[in-house]
């Protein structure tokens, strides 16, 4: 619904206003959305291979942008 369409709507915006092999890998790291909002609001256990995933997701964003 709304929120697919404010997603959709800030990707495109993204990629017309910034370069392309930036946003879409920090686009595409929406798991991490996912597993935080997870640990937050449904108190699930975050286990040692998802916090090496995440950061393993970070280092890869941080890299494409230097």
């Amino acid at each position: 619904g709304l929120f697919d369409f404010a997603a959709f709507m800030s990707l495109s915006l993204g990629v017309l206003q910034a370069n392309s092999s930036l946003i879409l890998p920090i686009a595409s790291a929406y798991a991490l959305v996912t597993v935080a909002l997870a640990w937050i609001v449904l108190k699930e256990k975050m286990t040692l291979r998802h916090i090496i995933n995440a950061l393993a997701i970070l280092a890869g964003i941080v890299g494409m942008s230097l």
